[in-house]
Order: structure tokens, then sequence, then C-alpha cells
């Protein structure tokens, strides 16, 4: 097969990416001027809703192409269904796209931009070459994902308010219960619940407590990160109030 083709889990490239290599910056340097430009395309468009609209679709279209290659070359599996969080989160932007509510907001600002911003700073498929599908495919995929986020926020679409927090706690919540079991029963590792993503933090966090405290660590560090985005929020807006300047 191809190599431009091949996911390269159980392959081993002559010339694999690496992680925080020439080429991974490079990546991540046409990523925030890739997010600079759609913040302000998005804050110039004359139809907000139509634009966000379009990019939900585009969104999983990336997914989907990524599932019909994998298809397509007999390297699908049952880790390849969309359960991971990113991949949940490109449906939950398509639900927001259409259908303004405050629970995906809320949700999308505090998992879903974390989990895909770290996504791409710590990637799991940089043992691929640069010039491989499934490279491209999933640093475009995660940053479409911030970018969506990122420019309702920028506009002042998204608010995130502390008091609101209980919706991405019972969203976190909700997954858990449903991907233990199947983790459990496929043998699968859906939102890392069970083991960290190679080069990632996690790594450091199953290292550093094991298998058995693992779980409840991840949990409670993704909580904390929540939190200190609010509290974060929450000062900035306190500041720009009482208009307040550090000098």
């Amino acid at each position: 097969m191809n190599d431009f083709f091949m996911l390269g889990e159980n392959v081993i490239f002559p010339n694999p990416m690496g992680t925080f290599s020439i080429q991974h910056i490079f990546v991540l340097f046409l990523s925030i001027i890739f997010a600079i430009w759609m913040i302000q395309d998005y804050k110039k468009s004359k139809n907000r809703a139509k634009y966000r609209r379009r990019l939900a679709v585009i969104i999983l279209l990336v997914v989907l192409s990524r599932h019909v290659v994998e298809f397509l070359t007999g390297q699908y599996t049952v880790h390849r269904l969309p359960l991971h969080l990113c991949t949940i989160g490109a449906f939950l932007k398509l639900c927001d796209a259409y259908i303004e509510n405050d629970y995906s907001k809320e949700v999308l600002f505090i998992l879903t931009l974390p989990a895909a911003a770290i996504a791409n700073i710590f990637p799991d498929w940089t043992h691929q070459p640069l010039i491989n599908f499934n490279t491209w495919q999933q640093f475009l995929f995660h940053a479409l994902l911030v970018n969506y986020v990122l420019m309702r926020f920028c506009t002042g679409e998204i608010k995130p308010n502390i008091r609101k927090m209980w919706m991405p706690v019972s969203a976190l919540i909700f997954m858990l219960i449903f991907l233990l079991p199947v983790n459990h029963t496929l043998g699968t590792n859906f939102f890392f619940f069970n083991t960290y993503s190679p080069n990632s933090p996690l790594e450091i966090i199953y290292l550093q407590m094991g298998s058995h405290l693992y779980l409840p660590t991840f949990l409670l560090i993704k909580i904390i990160i929540g939190f200190s985005i609010y509290a974060i929020l929450g000062g900035y807006r306190q500041i720009y109030k009482t208009g307040y300047r550090v000098n």
C-alpha cells in the first residue's frame, strides 16, 4: 500500500515527522496563522450563522474522509469508531451551528477546545511522515475544531460562565458512564480513559500515578483545567469591567 495512506500504527516509517521537530513546529505555526485568518474572516462575515454551519459541515466531511480512506484501504477497526472527544466534538459543533444553545457552547469551550489544541501540540501521529494523508487530516481536523470555538469566543458569541460548569462536568460524567463499558467490551481507549496517548501530558500522569490512579487523576485534572479557564476569564472580565490596568 502507498505510504501516503498508511496510518503507521504498526508500520515503521523511514522518515517520521517527530514531535516538536522543525516540521511539527512549522505546522503549528501554520495553524496559528490559519486561526487568526479564520477569526478575522468570521468577524467580517455578514452572515455568521451560515458561515459556522458551513464550517461545521466541512469539519464532518474532514472526519468522514478519514473513515472512508481507512475503510477503502482495509485499515478500519473498532478503534476508529467516532467516539473520541474531538470526534464527538465535531458532531456537537454541527448541533451548535444549527441549534443555538448554552450547553453546546459551554462544552465546546471547556472540553473540546483544550482537547483539540493539546492534540495538535502533542500529536500521537508524528511517527508518520509529513507527507501523509492521516498526518494532514489530523492536523486540519483539530485546527478546525479549535478555530470554530475561537471564532465564536472572539466575537462574543460564546461567553463561558462558571455557573454553567455543571454542563461540561455532566457531559464528561455521561461519556465516562457510556464509554467505560464500551472500552472494556471492545478493548478500545476512547477519551483515553484506559491509558495515555504517547508523548502527551497524559503519559506523565500514567507513569507518575500508575494504572489504578490514572483515570481519577485524569478526570480531576480535567475539572481543574475547567475551573482554571473560568477563573482566568472571570479575572479578565473583572479587570476589564473596573478599568484596572497593570503597569
